[in-house]
């Protein structure tokens, strides 16, 4: 399976529709889609009204990459191990911050391991737990399962 994360985010339907009494009076909705890895880019998706006599539209992509083609990816291990050996200390936590992070997370952790419902598991390569379902239930909210 290959892994992918990307972050897809719906547009409302207008609060009026431009087109009753059409085809197109029920559109599909227009979408940003945020890939994160493993390449790193931005796609906007918009339905658009075709040119010509009929009322129609097409889906049209606005698609920006974040790298120049043929530009190698840096792992963010490489990075961080760069910095090391430059002595660049602005990507590391001093140890005052990592004891204060540990005073906000410790107590979180004792209360979930109180608990006495787990976080739903699922299998590598699926879409997740069925349980996810009920973060969208809500009218006009979808997930985004292909990509």
């Amino acid at each position: 399976a290959r892994q992918q994360t990307v972050v897809a985010i719906r547009f409302k339907h207008p609060p009026q529709q431009l087109f009753r009494e059409t085809p197109l009076e029920h559109m599909d909705p227009n979408w940003i889609v945020l890939s994160l890895q493993p390449e790193e880019s931005m796609e906007i998706e918009i339905h658009a009204r075709q040119t010509g006599l009929g009322i129609h539209t097409r889906v049209v992509r606005m698609n920006a990459g974040f790298r120049s083609s043929g530009e190698r990816a840096i792992d963010a291990y490489e990075a961080l191990l760069l910095d090391v050996i430059r002595g660049d200390p602005t990507h590391f936590i001093r140890f005052d911050e990592v004891e204060w992070a540990w005073r906000v997370v410790d107590p979180i952790l004792k209360y979930w391991a109180q608990e006495r419902e787990y976080i739903p598991t699922y299998p590598a390569g699926s879409w997740g737990p069925s349980e996810a379902n009920r973060l969208f239930e809500w009218d006009y909210q979808d997930w985004r399962n292909e990509i």
